[in-house]
């Protein structure tokens, strides 16, 4: 019975790991929009100034140059930042709609309830950490801008050429898309907490869960530890998950 239930829960839960591989596209082709604006205009401000092959601006000329990218810079990574919080937010509203729906299917004797936008929107943008989803989305677009400036400032003082220049402005976006899935990731596994958390206790059949993590390589030493542990479903002090950024733990009723 725990094995049939373990690997009925696992398949649901690949289920919203797979939404957020799908659906996680979207958010980069937002990024890819604005980082080839941004390589545009550099190959513009390049045809202006630069000699033997590399960017050749004075201090004046680079201040002028800089208050243009910054401006543009910080325009577009917070239309980044709302596209990404949309786009965030509906990826995890289906993969609460959907798990909530394959468990309720899988326990029977739970009374199916309304997912109301109001409750979606409880679950999504509760506290975690400290914090909630949409600030993290935010922060992580202001370090891009941070990123962007600098590396802009430091290709004009030390003369790069345009390859260098834009190569290190796709790596940023690189390091973002990572950042962004990184998170995205996170959140699943927390809102997918919350599902299991609600269901859990809304049946009559479950008294006790066990954490089962992900168990390859890349497993944590906590979370390589807790694999097996069991807890009660109201125990006030059953460790929280996700445990750490990228945790994919999840819980099966015992």
């Amino acid at each position: 019975m725990i094995q049939d239930h373990k690997e009925k829960i696992l398949e649901i839960k690949k289920k919203a790991i797979e939404k957020v591989e799908q659906e996680v596209e979207g958010i980069y082709n937002e990024h890819k929009k604005v980082l080839g604006m941004l390589l545009l205009l550099i190959m513009e401000l390049f045809d202006k100034y630069s000699l033997e092959g590399k960017f050749n601006v004075n201090r004046y000329q680079r201040v002028e140059i800089l208050k243009e990218l910054e401006n543009m810079i910080i325009k577009h990574t917070k239309e980044l930042s709302q596209a990404d919080i949309n786009i965030s937010k509906h990826i995890l509203e289906d993969v609460i709609t959907e798990s909530y729906q394959m468990h309720t299917d899988l326990f029977g004797d739970i009374k199916n309830i309304t997912i109301t936008s109001v409750l979606l929107d409880d679950i999504i943008f509760k506290q975690y950490k400290g914090d909630i989803f949409d600030n993290r989305i935010t922060d992580n677009k202001r370090k891009l801008a941070n990123r962007l400036y600098v590396e802009l400032d430091k290709g004009l003082i030390n003369n790069v050429t345009l390859e260098e220049l834009s190569h290190n402005i796709q790596e940023i976006f690189k390091q973002t898309n990572y950042e962004t899935y990184r998170l995205l990731m996170t959140e699943q596994t927390r809102v997918f907490d919350e599902v299991q958390t609600k269901v859990f206790i809304d049946s009559s059949n479950v008294n006790k869960v066990m954490w089962v993590s992900a168990l390859c390589e890349n497993t944590c030493p906590y979370c390589e530890m807790m694999d097996g542990s069991i807890f009660t479903v109201d125990d006030p002090n059953k460790p929280e998950i996700p445990a750490h950024v990228f945790c994919q733990c999840c819980w099966v009723p015992i």
